[in-house]
């Protein structure tokens, strides 16, 4: 099948947003940083699929971490009910504690991440997720679709 276009989407690339006080609302400490998002980060996928360019192939990356919003989620999504759908309340031993506000103010992020995404996809578009693993999970080293 010929695509029309190639949309490569990086929904946890970044681990931007951790230390600003109106996204993180993490308490954060050296565990958090090195067991946590050092270990769930998709690390390089932003070089790793950035290869040739054209008008073909667009890449829509989310610019912060997976713990401010997972832009990857879906309303409704099942791991919401642990905490960890869209605005993550819960990881590991982990809380967030998110001020009445201020998930109105995350879920705008998301929702810019998902009009990225439709503004790159076209008719006969080819959607692809971009993902890379620790070590530790296996020996895959990066995943396109999971």
């Amino acid at each position: 099948m010929q695509y029309n276009r190639i949309v490569l989407n990086e929904p946890h690339a970044s681990v931007e947003g951790l230390y600003d006080d109106e996204l993180s609302f993490w308490q954060i400490d050296a565990r958090f940083i090195n067991d946590v998002v050092m270990r769930l980060t998709d690390w390089h996928t932003d070089y790793l699929f950035h290869g040739y360019r054209n008008d073909r192939i667009k890449a829509v990356r989310f610019p912060y971490s997976r713990f401010i919003v997972d832009a990857e989620r879906l309303w409704n999504d099942p791991m919401e009910t642990i905490g960890q759908g869209i605005v993550y309340r819960y990881y590991d031993d982990y809380v967030r504690m998110i001020p009445p506000g201020a998930e109105k103010r995350l879920l705008r992020l998301w929702h810019w991440h998902q009009k990225q995404l439709r503004n790159a996809l076209c008719k006969d578009a080819l959607l692809l997720d971009c993902h890379s693993f620790p070590s530790e999970i296996g020996d895959v080293d990066i995943c396109i679709g999971f």
